[in-house]
């Protein structure tokens, strides 16, 4: 009988230290960055963690395969073939035009284009890169996306050789629906004039969002920020603005208190901490969506069916 209730005592114990790891995890990650090298954060991170791996690893499907999103890659195949990145923004354009002929509805760039390209040609690469925009967007449904980046915003003064005073105007076009109590939000970024888009991409009618995530400290990305905070106004990051436009959802985020925040979709819900960020439910690796190198979507024929069905 003792023995019996050693082993209960033991596995209410060990429930109990679990709960408790995962509260202190999400409480921590909820608050904010401040506290990421404090004993009680590494503690609770490490194992609600290794459970969330274990969950991941579980329930991943490798076999699964998503064949509406599609990786162009700059590989080495294509560096060896086009040349040295970064290209002319002529070689985009090439691209562009490739997979408009292709049927590709929404062009999510994992690129920066934060400086103007000089050249002798009598056109300019951003112009010749600017209507291949134009021409792609001119299709119904059709969107070309180009990211930006944000930091927190940590005083009340802001550095303007490198950060925005205020949202770009053409951010405000992008602005998520918000319920938001009276106090409640979540952290205030700023915009990183470094690698904003230039001024003519960024007035090509383009849709704009915030590109970059935070790994955990081991290395590991288990969050993604769906949401950033700039001048009290909620924008979408880049994954999912390429949702919006491909779905033609139009998610509306809910801040009912300074503890918690939820961004509805027509999909489900997500809960968001005070960073923007939900906790990422992987899908599986970048194997199972089809990866086309740049160079073979660039050499292709227009009619090349093999190039039209990975696209």
């Amino acid at each position: 009988m003792f023995f019996r209730i050693l082993q209960y005592l033991g596995l209410l114990i060990i429930i109990l230290f679990s709960a408790m790891s995962v509260l202190l995890s999400t409480s921590e990650r909820d608050i904010g960055t401040s506290n990421q090298g404090s004993f009680i954060y590494t503690y609770a991170s490490f194992f609600e963690d290794r459970f969330f791996d274990l969950r991941m690893k579980m329930t991943l499907d490798q076999n699964v395969r998503e064949p509406r999103i599609v990786l162009a890659a700059i590989d080495d195949h294509s560096l060896n073939k086009i040349g040295r990145w970064p290209w002319s923004r002529t070689k985009h354009a090439e691209l562009v035009n490739k997979l408009y002929n292709f049927g590709a509805k929404i062009l999510a760039f994992d690129v920066f284009y934060s400086e103007p390209e000089l050249a002798c040609n009598a056109e300019s690469p951003d112009k010749v890169f600017i209507n291949s925009i134009i021409n792609f967007q001119s299709k119904p449904g059709n969107k070309v996306i180009l990211p930006y980046a944000v930091d927190a915003r940590l005083t009340q003064e802001i550095d303007e050789e490198n950060y925005f005073k205020e949202a770009p105007d053409q951010l405000l076009n992008f602005m998520v629906d918000t319920k938001q109590a009276p106090g409640a939000k979540l952290r205030e970024n700023i915009v990183s004039r470094k690698v904003y888009p230039i001024a003519d991409l960024a007035n090509a009618d383009v849709g704009i969002s915030h590109i970059e995530a935070n790994a955990d400290s081991d290395g590991v990305f288990r969050h993604y920020p769906l949401v950033t905070n700039v001048d009290s106004i909620y924008f979408p990051s880049f994954a999912l603005m390429a949702y919006q436009y491909f779905t033609n959802d139009k998610p509306v985020l809910e801040i009912p208190s300074t503890e918690s925040a939820f961004l509805n979709t027509k999909n489900g819900t997500a809960y968001v901490n005070y960073q923007g960020e939900a906790k990422v439910r992987w899908f599986g690796s970048a194997a199972n969506f089809p990866v086309v190198p740049i160079y073979d979507i660039m050499m292709a024929k227009d009619n090349d069916t093999e190039i039209k069905l990975s696209l």
